[in-house]
């Protein structure tokens, strides 16, 4: 695996797990951005 890259397989696993928790993920984004903390996001099961 080069820096930056992926294999296909895991990719597809991420926007799989990314467009399950698209809401989970925009709410974490502006939080971080005005209070520095988060909420943990449920992994691909």
């Amino acid at each position: 695996m080069r820096d930056g890259h992926l294999p296909p397989r895991v990719l597809g696993l991420v926007m799989e797990w990314a467009e399950m928790h698209q809401a989970d993920l925009t709410e974490n984004w502006t939080t971080i951005s005005q209070t520095g903390t988060f909420k943990r996001i449920a992994p691909l099961v």
